[in-house]
């Protein structure tokens, strides 16, 4: 079973609602379909990444985070109420996997937790998996970002009200 962090001021229902989302996008990217494999081309399954990982809720305002069997989420903005999600400057007009305004703040958290499992995924299977294996493996590069857009085509974006900052005065 994997191993489950939350800071002192994070709730238990903050921390379930992490694990949940964590695991529903891992389940979606685990799929045969997808051809994500691990070490001598084993399939992947939910079970195999989750118990290699150490995931990490958090409150504080700070940037999240994935890579080598980690995952820490920062859960502020969720606690806020907050509705849109920034993406960094490389990918953020970009129709699929860019920012943009949530149904709810739950929605907007399941971008950050989709968004650190692609670099979760990206990290640890990219070298066993044969479409991603040649090309950009930067942290954002064109690899994290076709695991990222399989994760946002299939789950996230399905409760994307906008592509807009709603704070952003508009002339």
């Amino acid at each position: 079973m994997g191993l489950i962090y939350k800071s002192k001021n994070v709730t238990t229902a903050e921390r379930d609602l992490v694990k949940r989302l964590t695991k529903q996008c891992l389940k979606e990217i685990v799929k045969s379909k997808w051809e994500i494999t691990g070490p001598r081309s084993e399939k992947l399954t939910v079970a195999k990444v989750w118990d290699k990982l150490y995931l990490k809720v958090k409150c504080r305002g700070q940037s999240s985070s994935g890579g080598k069997n980690y995952m820490c989420i920062d859960v502020s903005q969720y606690r806020k109420g907050r509705t849109f999600q920034h993406e960094y400057a490389r990918i953020k007009n970009d129709p699929i996997i860019g920012e943009g305004t949530f149904a709810t703040p739950e929605d907007a958290l399941m971008l950050i937790v989709a968004h650190e499992v692609a670099h979760l995924i990206h990290y640890n299977y990219f070298i066993y998996t044969r479409w991603l294996r040649d090309g950009d493996n930067t942290p954002h590069g064109k690899n994290w970002q076709k695991i990222y857009r399989i994760l946002r085509r299939e789950i996230v974006n399905k409760n994307m009200v906008r592509d807009v900052d709603p704070e952003k005065k508009v002339a």
